[in-house]
């Protein structure tokens, strides 16, 4: 049995979930910070497409009413988890409010309005295991 790639392929969605609001950054974005997510029972899977060397997308956790008003970097490993060019998924299964934040490790801008990061929900069966893997 192949599995089947939609990679490439120009308007065909390239991700499970294609709803509006499980787009954190995309085209249309306006700012380096997405809107805020909640994590509850189900694990979210983010990925993270169109990355050059330098972007990277660091996890915030959010505490306030609304789209938050204290922000701390989320660090269950011991260092801020984040995708990079270099492992552009990344699980969260850890229950709470996040943001995420469009950055570069190289001072320029950040490619506003080039990458592409979604979530989608995950079950605990195969794709949260290839996604914790990689």
């Amino acid at each position: 049995m192949a599995l089947q790639s939609l990679t490439g392929q120009s308007g065909v969605a390239q991700f499970a979930e294609c709803e509006p609001k499980t787009l954190l950054f995309g085209p249309t974005s306006l700012t380096n910070l997405s809107h805020t997510i909640q994590v509850d029972n189900a694990p979210i899977i983010v990925a993270a497409f169109n990355f050059d060397a330098h972007d990277r997308i660091l996890v915030e956790m959010v505490d306030g009413e609304g789209a938050g008003r204290n922000f701390a970097p989320f660090c269950p490993r011991g260092a801020q988890e984040s995708l990079v060019y270099t492992r552009n998924v990344l699980p969260i299964a850890i229950p709470g409010r996040y943001r995420f934040v469009l950055d570069r490790d190289d001072s320029s801008p950040p490619s506003i309005g080039l990458v592409t990061v979604r979530y989608h929900e995950a079950t605990m069966m195969h794709e949260w295991l290839t996604a914790y893997l990689k």
